[in-house]
């Protein structure tokens, strides 16, 4: 699990995890100057990542997309960051082209690496709004 961490640190260095001149620590001070977020919710939020990493780390290590998770009897959409080093974007594309479902999408987002919501904010909450919220309503 420190591995996936430290390999992530290495990915944002090199490039790989954001495009613009944003960075992690630029994104923590900008939480950090809003009234939404203050330094114990950004350390819950640091503390809840690392559980997620360790509790689900065995399961994702077996987990064989190509071949258990083809077939989705709901609308997949995929939103991929094109230059997306840290989760190789080409990789996801693969993997997207692969599944069924009654609707697929794959958007892309030119100026993103690993992180869209932030490189491509505009876009990226429109994209929720127009084209994934419709799937959300009961029918």
């Amino acid at each position: 699990m420190d591995e996936k961490l430290i390999t992530g640190k290495w990915v944002e260095r090199f490039g790989g995890m954001f495009r613009s001149d944003l960075s992690t620590g630029k994104l923590i001070w900008a939480a950090l100057g809003t009234d939404e977020a203050n330094l114990i919710d950004l350390v819950a939020f640091g503390r809840g990542n690392r559980f997620s990493l360790v509790h689900l780390e065995d399961e994702i290590s077996r987990l064989e997309l190509n071949e258990d998770y083809r077939h989705f009897n709901v609308p997949v959409i995929f939103l991929l960051g094109r230059h997306d080093r840290h989760i190789p974007a080409i990789l996801a594309e693969q993997y997207f082209q692969a599944i069924q479902a009654p609707i697929k999408r794959l958007v892309w987002f030119e100026r993103s690496e690993h992180n869209p919501p932030f490189e491509e904010p505009g876009k990226f909450n429109r994209i929720l709004i127009e084209d994934v919220l419709p799937f959300t309503r009961i029918r």
